[in-house]
């Protein structure tokens, strides 16, 4: 939603308090809190927002929504306390050791973006429902992969916390 249009819904809503961008169009976030200023609450909700979290801090957005926490609250609450404080060796460190494997999982596959999450969840036994076939907790990994999607990599994170 770019700034004409979001400053026209909030003359009509003035009970609305928040923008979140799931897009990742930059230049119109910049846009929109140029324009509206504090008016509004901002906050990054792209998949895996954790990636974009130190990029979208610089420009004044400073909150996220992080679907990673539906199943490893604490390693979501270390990367958010981390990229608060700026912390660069811990947000370094989770992204190498958690974040990046756990997109190169999603990505391998498209549609994985809600499945994977509801997958996380299903493991540390906060089912939120079916999972697709395309991450199913016991499917088969991608042909020559050797794996499958409850053994590789961030899903042994996610067993070690609940």
């Amino acid at each position: 939603m770019n700034a004409d249009a979001l400053e026209r819904l909030a003359e009509k809503c003035p009970n609305l308090i928040g923008f979140m961008d799931g897009a990742g169009d930059i230049e119109n976030m910049v846009s929109n809190r140029h324009r509206l200023g504090d008016r509004f609450a901002y906050l990054g909700g792209l998949p895996t927002a954790e990636v974009y979290a130190q990029a979208y801090k610089a420009m004044g957005v400073d909150v996220y929504s992080s679907a990673v926490f539906n199943f490893i609250p604490r390693t979501a609450l270390t990367f958010y306390k981390a990229v608060a404080e700026d912390d660069r060796e811990t947000t370094a460190r989770l992204l190498s050791e958690f974040f990046l494997p756990y997109i190169a999982i999603r990505n391998r596959v498209a549609g994985n973006a809600v499945s994977i999450v509801k997958a996380g969840a299903s493991i540390v036994g906060r089912s939120a429902g079916g999972v697709r076939a395309t991450c199913g907790l016991h499917s088969p990994g991608p042909r020559g992969s050797g794996g499958t999607y409850r053994t590789t990599g961030p899903a042994n994170l996610i067993g070690q916390q609940t």
